[in-house]
């Protein structure tokens, strides 16, 4: 079996999965009455090649808007990864939409399963309306 590697990417930051009780946090500017972009997770394999979607579950919804989790392609592998670094796959991308009018700080927590299982990993969100 192909080794599974997924990496967050937030913000400009890179979030990196450790073992199954890692706690990742990371931060996300969101435009009011806009939709934006909180956290998206490239899937792929040891031979650079997509390596399934990772299963997400929302373990706390924000209290001043929704969060929408999504299949997407063409998501860029990052530098760090090596030989792979700059190669699109796919993976899941996680948007927030705030309630109108919403202004502030807000937040979300979601849990992250690789496609072959294990390693899950949990990531809060914390998120600045402005």
């Amino acid at each position: 079996m192909r080794a599974y590697l997924a990496t967050l990417l937030c913000a400009g930051a890179l979030l990196l999965p450790g073992a199954s009780s890692a706690q990742n946090v990371a931060q996300s500017g969101v435009r009011a009455n806009a939709t934006g972009v909180l956290l998206a997770i490239p899937s792929w394999n040891a031979d650079c090649l997509f390596g399934g979607y990772p299963r997400v579950s929302v373990t706390d919804q924000p209290g001043h808007g929704s969060v929408k989790v999504m299949q997407q392609s063409g998501l860029i592998i990052p530098a760090s990864a090596g030989m792979c670094a700059g190669k699109k796959v796919k993976g899941i991308v996680i948007y927030y939409t705030p309630k109108r009018d919403f202004r502030g700080n807000d937040q979300a927590s979601f849990r992250v399963t690789p496609p072959a299982g294990g390693g899950a990993y949990s990531v809060t969100s914390q998120i600045i309306v402005n």
